[in-house]
């Protein structure tokens, strides 16, 4: 989220390197005591003990996967009201290790274990100490604090979420698609043709940030992630754009089909997609390299994750423009052999003026004379 080339990037970067990740962004818990524990000088001196013992179970259960590649991780990486450099303290840490709320109902447990959060060997670990912090919730409520929980935390629950809302956004789309041009073949055939450039767009992505493929052009806003990885909101904020774009260039063509049906009834849908195409392909081409053109200060800036919205986008327009409404759409339209807009029936349009036009149901007649586009 900050400009590579900036003061203050540099800063933190040299100061991780020096020192770790997980120094600046630390790992800790919250541990909210039970009831009955604050206030009595005795059952506090038993809570230490109990908690002290839980967190020497919770570093011995934790990180013991001989393949992640860290370190191991030892109870002396705790440091609280109960426990100092591995030792136990039922009358109180005397270094003033724990931190209480004012009601002294919560307490926090500093951990000095020196692992990426972020990394993959990280979360993992962060995933082990929770599960490992939950067996032992007689001592209290257990809670990981940190931005690397938050982080994937968040991450998690939005991609948990985001099949749902795709599934979702796809079933609006099929629905105004269907009433707007009265068709049940339409918006299945649109939904599909977003769906792949979807599928190319954000494949192209992994491909460029997590892969590597255009490393070999020794440019920072197109260089793999040293996290192996993509920012988790680059794809969340580009996809609803993504099919706002996508259907903006869908629709004007498609219209155009329909104008082109309507002027010839009798003809094939594929003669009239033909003509479509002719008259939208110049159109379209010069609104997507508009929008390329706007997208590309974003791709030159220096900020990663505006470099990764900024590289979905664009692909995405390019898909849109110059593949699916020049050869997906028209060759899809040529092999439904006349049943793209099923089950509408077209008929001629009377000219302007005219009162007595007649409106068959379920049939264009005359209603996209003034197109919008």
């Amino acid at each position: 989220m900050m400009p590579s080339d900036a003061d203050t990037t540099k800063v933190i970067n040299r100061l991780q390197e020096n020192f770790g990740v997980g120094s600046l962004f630390p790992t800790g818990l919250l541990l909210v005591l039970p009831e009955g524990t604050n206030g009595n000088a005795t059952s506090m001196s038993e809570w230490r003990l109990r908690t002290c013992n839980a967190l020497k179970a919770i570093a011995n259960s934790t990180n013991k996967d001989a393949d992640s590649g860290a370190v191991p991780f030892l109870n002396t990486d705790f440091m609280g009201d109960m426990i100092l450099f591995g030792e136990c303290t039922p009358g109180g840490n005397p270094l003033g290790g724990g931190m209480y709320n004012s009601d002294h109902t919560a307490t926090t447990v500093r951990i000095s274990y020196q692992v990426d959060p972020f990394s993959k060997v990280g979360q993992d670990w962060i995933i082990q100490l929770r599960d490992a912090a939950s067996l032992h919730s007689d001592v209290g409520t257990w809670y990981i604090t940190g931005e690397g929980a938050i982080q994937m935390d968040v991450a998690n629950e939005t991609f948990a979420a985001l099949p749902t809302m795709i599934a979702a956004m796809m079933c609006v789309v099929l629905v105004l698609i269907a009433l707007a041009f009265r068709s049940v073949v339409v918006p299945v055939r649109a939904v599909c043709c977003l769906l792949w450039m979807l599928i190319m767009t954000f494949g192209l992505a992994i491909f460029t940030f997590q892969d590597g493929c255009f490393d070999w052009l020794h440019w920072g806003q197109l260089g793999s992630r040293s996290t192996g990885a993509m920012f988790w909101m680059s794809p969340c904020i580009a996809f609803s754009i993504l099919v706002g774009l996508g259907l903006d260039y869908d629709i004007f063509y498609t219209e155009r089909v329909v104008e082109e049906r309507e002027k010839d009834p009798g003809g094939s849908e594929t003669e009239a997609a033909i003509r479509a195409l002719a008259y939208t392909a110049n159109t379209i081409s010069a609104a997507g390299v508009i929008m390329v053109i706007a997208f590309m200060s974003l791709l030159l800036s220096s900020t990663p994750c505006l470099n990764e919205i900024a590289f979905l986008l664009i692909i995405g327009i390019l898909v849109d423009c110059f593949i699916t409404t020049k050869i997906t759409i028209p060759a899809g339209i040529a092999l439904l052999c006349g049943k793209h807009f099923w089950p509408t029936k077209f008929q001629h349009s009377l000219p302007h003026g005219h009162d007595d036009t007649v409106k068959q149901p379920g049939s264009y007649s005359g209603i996209l004379e003034e197109s919008v586009f």
